[in-house]
């Protein structure tokens, strides 16, 4: 973990997200994508790709030599024919040719339409830049996985401007507004408002970057159509027990900050489908969407004669996401031959993943794209590759809660970013699937030294959900696990790139034959899992936390060097110093009750003998942390020997139930000192604290004080808070 401020390492977190709505209720598969292709947002026209030239002719054959006049010395053997390409992975994905896309897809709905002979209803689908610093401004950003890999979050500072995104809290409007406020920062420390931009749009904004060199301001949001499709009986599984998001767009609101007192927008940008992820590096902008066609009902049809009909008549148009910018009519996001297939997929999904990269930093928003036949559910990125996840299985509901197939595998894609776009590398798999929350699972994906390290679940237990379950189950003791369940919940795979045949091979596993202890106990789930170099830390938990070290300097021989059990769970890992770990979670009786904010300081110099060197817990169970609903929601910042913390803290003191009855009591800005050197974790006072009580019930402050939304950033001797809406400052 590296801890961001201005060419400072970057510290990174994650955090869960609600599960449902972040899945869609189509079968999840993977098939690749990568290539070039460009053209001008401004503009407003174009697919961004040209096709594809036609191939030339090949040239007329040679004449036949007229033999030697007189013998020539007898030659050496002719050399034979040059050795065929060896053939891609079974895995691989192969760049689609005019016509093979549409073929492809209709393939997998003419067997996905069989399967759903029943039809569905009408109209209804199946499921930092530095460029304005000073050398001697430092700072701690947005706390993202991968340092020179910013993410979207509300706060966003270049160490002298600060830009956050709020939303209008009034409870009588049908849709928020979503503002965008500009404030610099002064030589002491103090704020100066500058102006604020209100983003005319109906979509709901969750995010935004600041391109520091390209002098805009990107906020990121979406448009959601809930819906409940009909879903007739059929084999085809469902993903989860909530509404999917029908007809979703992203939505990018842009914004010119070369006079940050002045801003102007800039022409909204609209694409087919729904965000999976963004990343900026430097002045480009990453974007992975999904894209569930909008296909007519015959598609669905239970006459065999009539779906034919239908498939027949689809075209590139009906399956590919459209874009567009401003007020100029869709264009085509992709063509055809920007695409990728996966031969060898078995599904019948019909999701398009598309990954668009934008350059801010040109006048034309120059944008490159490319896509594939199949979903992403996540995505990481380092400085020089990208990666797309798809578990081949949907989750499906059972008495337990949420579950995978047993057999759960998910496909892993890999591709190198160049400078004018991405180029595909190759496939490859891993067994099991990176968990149920949206916010962690990039964060089982780390590459090192051009390796990729997947920290896979192989258990079989589901995710309860609490509406399958009572509260008087969830407030009596955790049962026993189930011992007969696979030896361990979680598997590590390190993956190599294998450019002959374009796929990505297994090196090595654990738990394996030589080494067999398992990555935690069964019937435990996987909660915090953090790569660090040559080190993975893993965090399960059912009844203690057990925090499992992992070895990976050899990356054809990992294995588990140090295990250390204590009360309660690590949502997240944090590196703060030489050897030192800052775990924030969760207490825990040993029962496996869950109690209040629990955080923990580890010492891990030595892995064998890992040791918890200091422990905070805050109130009682209700009680919440920022980094409850977003990975953004710590912000750590390392000078010298010191890591100061900053973390958005509600607390709850009076008992309460899983269903509800938590008054909490008050909330603001907790931090903490953690000292490589004196080996401690120091308290200090809360900031901006908000007390409640009869005057201010929590039931009314929880919307206008949603801790869920609180950041922080720090700025040399300062830090900086949004709590509800407006930025605060003070001395650290």
């Amino acid at each position: 973990m590296n801890i961001s401020h201005h060419s400072h390492r970057t510290a990174s977190a994650s955090r869960l997200l609600a599960i449902g709505l972040a899945v869609s209720l189509s079968t999840l598969s993977a098939c690749g994508g990568g290539g070039g292709g460009s053209s001008d947002l401004a503009s407003g026209g174009g697919s961004g790709n040209p096709p594809a030239p036609a191939p030339a002719p090949a040239p007329a054959p040679a004449p036949t030599p007229a033999p030697a006049p007189t013998p020539a010395p007898t030659p050496a053997p002719a050399p034979g024919p040059a050795p065929a390409p060896a053939p891609l992975g079974e895995k691989a994905l192969s760049p689609a040719r005019p016509g093979d896309l549409i073929a492809y897809v209709r393939q997998r709905l003419e067997r996905s339409g069989a399967e759903l002979s029943g039809g569905l209803a009408a109209g209804s689908v199946g499921l930092p830049s530095r460029d304005s610093l000073s050398a001697a401004t430092s700072y701690a950003g947005t706390t993202v996985q991968e340092g020179g890999v910013d993410e979207d979050d509300l706060l966003k500072t270049d160490g002298r401007l600060l830009v956050s995104l709020v939303r209008n809290q009034d409870p009588t409007a049908l849709v928020a507004a979503n503002r965008v406020l500009l404030h610099r920062r002064e030589a002491d420390g103090s704020l100066a408002s500058l102006a604020g931009v209100t983003i005319a749009s109906d979509a709901s904004f969750s995010g935004l970057y600041l391109a520091g060199a390209a002098q805009r301001v990107v906020a990121i949001g979406s448009r959601d159509y809930i819906g409940i499709p009909t879903n007739p009986a059929s084999a085809q599984p469902t993903s989860l027990p909530f509404a999917p998001q029908l007809n979703p767009r992203l939505s990018l609101a842009l914004i010119d900050i070369a006079n940050p007192a002045l801003p102007a927008p800039l022409p909204s940008v609209t694409i087919d489908g729904r965000l999976t992820a963004s990343r900026l590096i430097g002045n480009r902008l990453y974007l992975v969407t999904q894209w569930l066609p909008n296909l007519p009902a015959a598609v669905w049809a239970s006459d065999e004669r009539e779906r034919r009909a239908a498939l027949d008549r689809l075209g590139n148009a009906d399956i590919l996401p459209t874009i567009t910018v401003g007020n100029a009519a869709p264009a085509p996001l992709v063509n055809e031959t920007d695409c990728f297939v996966q031969p060898a997929n078995a599904s019948t999904a019909a999701e398009i993943t598309t990954v668009t990269v934008i350059d801010l930093a040109s006048t034309a928003l120059t944008r490159r794209s490319r896509c594939f036949v199949g979903g992403s559910e996540a995505v990481y990125l380092s400085t020089d590759s990208l990666y797309l996840a798809s578990t081949r299985y949907a989750y499906t509901t059972d008495a337990r809660g949420l579950s995978y197939r047993q057999d759960t595998s998910t496909d892993l894609h890999k591709f190198k970013l160049i400078d004018d776009g991405l180029d595909y590398r190759g496939t490859g798999n891993v067994p099991g699937h990176l968990g149920w929350e949206p916010e962690k699972k990039s964060y089982r994906l780390s590459e090192y030294n051009g390796d990729l390290r997947v920290l896979s679940y192989t258990g079989e237990t589901g995710w309860f959900l609490p509406a399958m379950v009572s509260a008087a189950a969830i407030d009596a003791p955790l049962p026993s696990p189930n011992t007969s369940g696979p030896p361990s919940p979680a598997t590590l795979t390190i993956l190599r790139e294998n450019s002959a045949d374009k796929s990505l091979q297994a090196i090595a596993t654990l738990p394996n034959a030589r080494r067999s202890a398992p990555i935690g106990l069964p019937g435990e789930q996987v909660y915090a899992v953090r790569f660090a170099g040559p080190r993975a830390y893993v965090v399960t938990f059912r009844r203690t936390d057990p925090l499992y070290i992992l070895d990976l300097a050899d990356p054809a021989d990992p294995r588990a060097v140090g295990e250390l059990k204590a009360n309660g769970f690590s949502d997240y890992l944090f590196s703060v110093g030489d050897g030192l770990l800052l775990g924030v979670g969760k207490d825990a009786n040993s029962e496996g009750l869950v109690g209040g904010v629990k955080l923990a300081l580890f010492d891990v110099a030595d892995p064998a003998r890992p040791r918890e060197i200091a422990t905070r817990q805050y109130g009682q169970r209700g009680s919440a942390t920022a980094l409850d609903t977003s990975r953004h929601g710590i912000n750590l910042f390392t000078q010298g020997d010191v890591t100061r913390v900053a973390l958005p803290l509600r607390i709850n003191e009076t008992a309460g139930t899983p269903r509800g009855g938590y008054e909490p009591t008050r909330q603001g800005l907790a931090r903490f000192e953690v000292s490589a050197g004196a080996r401690s974790l120091t308290d200090k006072p809360m900031l901006f604290p908000v007390v409640f009580g009869p005057a201010a019930p929590a039931q009314t402050a929880y919307g206008a004080l949603d801790i869920g939304r609180a950041r922080s950033v720090q700025i040399e001797g300062q830090v900086y808070y949004l709590g509800d809406g407006t930025l605060l400052g003070a001395a650290w």
